[in-house]
């Protein structure tokens, strides 16, 4: 009789699919710090952290904080986390790019090169990677928004590049628009193909255009917006080009 169990099981695993999501394991941090009162120090961020990026991707709280999400007693599972102000732990301003970088590593390299960078690491004042996107509930400035958080520090009371908030901001447009002619091409290449029209040459340029796309994000971590904007153009007249090459 087990023998014919067993049998039966191996067969019907023949038309089970392949993808079936395996339970995840219970995670001591989530199951500890999700019924902590929202005002609490340990509390307050989790909600933010349920349903971001990070949460969707199941990057749990260990990857960044430390700890042993497998022990569900206090002191082994915290053995390792650090308070946020102790230069030990991994989410201390100074540490956070390279915490970030073990996920982010391109954005890291790029970020390095920044005077934003060795400010943060020789004095301490210079922004972290939390500056521009959280912690919890990650986000990317749009356009909209950018030129509000650069003032904090770039402003005419202190003298600090006083206008370097309003050029990020254009350059920022600019990306954003070259994003929107890229999308729209890959969206003429998509219906050509459909009607077997040529599209060879198209598709090349729109692979040169998303690669531009992309070094244009990286590069953005380096703040030098001559770079930037010279990735933008880049990627803006190969996306033209795969547009009018299906005309």
């Amino acid at each position: 009789m087990p023998f014919i169990l067993l049998a039966l099981l191996l067969s019907l695993s023949t038309f089970l699919p392949v993808n079936i999501a395996v339970a995840e394991p219970n995670n001591s941090c989530i199951e500890c710090h999700k019924d902590l009162p929202a005002g609490s120090y340990a509390g307050h961020k989790f909600s933010d952290y349920t349903g971001s990026v990070h949460d969707r991707n199941v990057v749990r709280c260990e990857v960044c904080h430390g700890g042993d999400p497998v022990h569900a007693d206090k002191a082994v599972a915290h053995k390792g986390v650090f308070r946020s102000g102790d230069p030990k732990s991994a989410i201390y301003f100074r540490n956070l790019p390279q915490t970030c970088g073990k996920c982010h590593g391109e954005e890291l390299v790029n970020f390095s090169r920044s005077r934003h960078y060795a400010e943060l690491k020789t004095s301490g004042r210079g922004p972290s990677c939390v500056t521009c996107h959280g912690s919890m509930g990650t986000f990317i400035l749009t356009s909209g928004q950018i030129r509000e958080f650069c003032t904090v520090c770039h402003n005419s009371q202190r003298g600090i590049l006083p206008n370097v908030p309003r050029e990020v901001e254009n350059v920022l447009s600019m990306m954003e628009l070259a994003d929107t002619v890229v999308s729209w091409s890959e969206e003429f290449v998509i219906e050509a193909r459909k009607v077997n029209r040529g599209t060879s040459e198209s598709e090349k340029q729109l692979a040169i255009a998303i690669g531009y796309m992309k070094h244009a994000r990286l590069s953005w971590h380096t703040f030098r917006m001559e770079d930037v904007t010279a990735n933008i153009k880049s990627a803006y007249s190969a996306a033209k080009k795969a547009r009018e090459g299906i005309r």
